[in-house]
């Protein structure tokens, strides 16, 4: 990520994929960071992603991971 006040610099879109056993700390870790949205979450498991998806309402849920990077998002 670039540091504020350098061009090319902003918020960061971050779609996480897995929320098994260490996806959900990983997501809660990445919301503490300056600049970072997460906008997207995915699973294959519904029920494995229902308490983070739950928690992130603003994410995009995806069951496939390549309909999540074909959305474009940045990580």
């Amino acid at each position: 990520m670039l540091p504020a006040g350098i061009p090319g610099a902003g918020r960061l879109e971050i779609g996480v994929v897995g929320l098994g056993m260490r996806g959900p700390g990983a997501v809660e870790r990445l919301t503490k960071m300056a600049d970072v949205d997460i906008v997207a979450l995915c699973d294959i498991d519904e029920v494995h992603a229902a308490k983070t998806v739950a928690e992130y309402p603003q994410a995009k849920f995806y069951r496939d991971y390549r309909e999540l990077l074909a959305s474009n998002v940045d990580f």
